[in-house]
């Protein structure tokens, strides 16, 4: 029999609902295949209620002044770079499927099961270094939204921080040249001023003034500028799907689309379908 392209919404929680729909839809012989997502999404759904217990097991309260703790700022960074690797294999799963236009509920536990991954590994790395997800959304806050979106807005970061690290090797690569030819053929007024003009530039680069952001306690600004490129090369906007339930506190769904042209389930045919 004919059947219309139908969107299933694999959403935390709704694992019976989504069964019976399918029962509903597609008779007995997919509903039995879309039992296999149910566990993952049970699983899921736990990592994600252990997530929200884990600011009663470690309370956070905003400090009065807003000012950021150096240590602290040290373990939100370090948090984030330990983030990295389940990070790096969720979004490869994700595009692993994306390019073979996998849709099918076999996708749909394999992108449940390592978000689930990503849930766990994110619960682990914070109570490891004792922060909240609450401390980790004000930092996240303080950090990203406050102060780096503006700087950045003033070209002093991102890309423009390449460009100065980039300066920086070259400038040290022409001095030690230049201390090669001293070496090896005697001082000379030229080569001491152009040495003093890169050894100017280096420090210029090393140690930029502090730009002000306004409603960021001057104390913050400098701690995060004198921390300016981990904190630009930890941003992970790259990894939104799965960093949003640090950084928001919302969770993401799966969206599987069933292909239209599939044929009946009963036929014994593949079903062809696609993500969205």
């Amino acid at each position: 029999m004919a059947r219309t392209g139908t969107t299933i919404w694999l959403v935390l929680g709704i694992g019976a609902a989504l069964l019976l729909i399918v029962a509903l839809i597609y008779g007995p012989d997919l509903y039995r295949k879309g039992e296999s997502i149910v566990a993952p999404i049970m699983e899921l759904s736990k990592s994600d209620q252990a997530l929200n217990d884990l600011d009663a097991e470690l309370p956070f309260t905003e400090p009065a002044d807003g000012v950021v703790d150096e240590a602290r700022l040290m373990t939100f960074l370090e948090i984030r770079r330990q983030l990295l690797q389940p990070y790096a294999k969720y979004r490869e799963v994700e595009n692993r499927i994306e390019r073979k236009q996998q849709g099918d509920f076999e996708a749909a536990g394999e992108v449940l099961a390592v978000m689930t991954e990503v849930f766990d590994a994110q619960i682990d790395v914070l109570r490891q270094h004792g922060m909240s997800v609450a401390e980790f959304r004000w930092f996240e806050f303080a950090v990203y939204d406050n102060w780096l979106e503006e700087v950045e807005q003033t070209e002093l970061s991102g890309a423009a921080l390449e460009y100065a690290s980039e300066v920086r090797e070259m400038a040290r690569g022409d001095m030690d040249f230049i201390d090669q030819l001293q070496r090896s053929h005697g001082s000379s007024a030229a080569l001491a001023a152009m040495r003093d003009r890169l050894s100017a530039r280096l420090e210029q680069i090393d140690r930029p003034s502090t730009p002000v952001v306004e409603g960021v306690p001057p104390e913050n600004g400098e701690l995060f500028w004198a921390h300016r490129e981990t904190i630009a090369e930890l941003r992970l906007d790259e990894y939104n799907t799965v960093h949003t339930r640090l950084r928001q506190g919302t969770s993401a769904g799966v969206n599987v689309t069933i292909d239209s042209s599939a044929t009946d389930v009963d036929t014994g045919e593949d079903i062809h379908s696609q993500t969205d």
